[in-house]
């Protein structure tokens, strides 16, 4: 058997982050006519936030991201990395690094940047993108109950797409 459940949003406890104004990246995809105004916060930087944060500067929004690391899609491939930062310098996407996220208010995203400063960034809609968690216990569960399971994708460890493929072929050759 094998078993791969993949994984879900990841959603920190951040004041305001169920608000109204507030979307999951996946859901601002899926509903775009859900994204209102023209000032959009984007938090977190990693691929997936970079990624949206281009498309909606690409129509005209005015768009922030917010990232606790230094530098955004940190963990991204340099063929898809570079690219991508120069294109939301050319949309002059705002970034902030080494800023958290304290609260989601009615009138933006309430920042700490490294130095300590807070601020409120102002936001018509703000979209959440601090990426995904396993499902990992139902499949550990599952292979608990039958022991020649094999567990694979993101329900092991989060990755990126190349990697889910490679460990599906492998699973797939594995079976006699």
């Amino acid at each position: 058997m094998i078993v791969a459940l993949g994984a879900v949003p990841a959603v920190p406890d951040i004041p305001g982050i169920d608000g109204e104004k507030v979307l999951g990246v996946m859901e601002a995809h899926e509903y775009p006519e859900r994204i209102m105004g023209d000032r959009i916060v984007i938090c977190g930087g990693g691929m997936s936030g970079c990624d949206l944060a281009l498309e909606l500067a690409m129509e005209g929004k005015q768009v922030a991201i917010v990232e606790m690391l230094d530098e955004l899609a940190k963990t991204a491939l340099l063929d898809n990395r570079n690219p991508l930062m120069f294109r939301l310098e050319d949309y002059k996407v705002q970034q902030f690094t080494g800023t958290k996220v304290l609260a989601i208010e009615k009138d933006g995203v309430v920042v700490e940047t490294a130095d300590g400063a807070k601020k409120t960034l102002p936001a018509d809609t703000v979209i959440h993108a601090f990426g995904m968690t396993s499902v990992s216990r139902l499949a550990a569960e599952i292979a608990e109950k039958y022991p020649t399971t094999a567990i694979i994708g993101d329900c092991v460890k989060v990755g990126q797409v190349d990697g889910a493929v490679r460990n599906g072929f492998f699973a797939g050759w594995s079976i006699h």
